[in-house]
């Protein structure tokens, strides 16, 4: 296959994507109870939509959407980089031991705090981002010998955190 011929295949195959995921945006800000034309989208992009379509889709739909983009795009980051890191296609969170740490922090406020002394809406996802940056550190630092780090030892370790915890 020449690289002229990869080139264009590779241009096509990301023009496609991205009319995928642009029709997949417009199905989500029209998933619910009342459907945006593109007419009415303009409207609200001019300012001359009524003010309750407007709040319709940029107070409802429209964070919705935009915080799913972002989830989409830190997940498919977070699995590129564990899977770059450990070299191993299979990787994931739960192998690593990372997902583990979140629950032990999780799991040890609901039954150590008392209800309503810290709500939960803040604490659980600190405490979650907290344990499993904790065991992703303790990992990486254990699979450290003599300066350098192997991905078979990683995933060892993480295995045997995941199962400890």
């Amino acid at each position: 296959m020449t690289e002229t011929l990869r080139r264009h295949r590779g241009a096509a195959m990301i023009a496609l994507l991205a009319l995928a995921a642009a029709l997949a945006l417009w199905a989500d800000i029209n998933a619910g109870y009342r459907s945006i034309s593109l007419d009415e989208l303009g409207q609200i992009a001019r300012g001359a939509a009524p003010a309750s379509l407007t709040y319709t889709l940029v107070e409802l739909r429209l964070p919705r959407v935009l915080t799913a983009l972002l989830v989409g795009a830190g997940l498919s980051l977070a699995g590129c980089l564990l899977q770059g890191v450990s070299r191993n296609d299979m990787a994931d969170p739960g192998v690593l031991g990372i997902n583990a740490g979140a629950g032990l922090l999780v799991a040890a406020f609901i039954v150590f705090v008392p209800a309503g002394l810290i709500p939960s809406t803040v604490a659980l996802p600190l405490l979650a981002f907290a344990g499993s940056a904790a065991v992703a550190f303790a990992g990486w630092r254990l699979s450290v010998v003599r300066g350098a780090s192997s991905p078979r030892r990683l995933l060892l370790i993480g295995v045997a955190l995941a199962t400890g915890l």
